[in-house]
């Protein structure tokens, strides 16, 4: 199991800090580690014209990464259902979105 309650002291520069939402995770490997690229979809992008832009990219030893990636499943478990529910929401929004147009 991961430990997530640590004593970890975060410092954070609130001036630069900003969340960005990423649609599509590219991942790239070596022997020493993983490079996991958060990518968000730019809309309206013809063919030769990019249509995704790197918005965050992070770079973790092939430890840190297994220890990533059981926090992840542990996540996934934990808000299975919440997950479902929301996403069946938003199904269900977007339909009746449509019958509406």
């Amino acid at each position: 199991m991961v430990d997530r309650n640590n004593d970890l002291r975060i410092a954070i520069d609130l001036d630069t800090f900003k969340t960005e939402f990423a649609e599509r995770v590219q991942v790239e490997t070596s022997g020493q580690h993983v490079i996991l690229s958060f990518l968000q979809m730019i809309p309206g992008a013809t063919e030769q014209q990019s249509n995704a832009k790197i918005v965050s990219r992070i770079a973790l030893t092939w430890p840190q990464f297994a220890l990533v990636s059981d926090l992840l499943s542990e996540l996934k478990s934990e808000h299975k259902q919440s997950a479902q529910d929301t996403f069946v929401s938003c199904v269900v929004a977007e339909k009746e979105v449509t019958n509406v147009t």
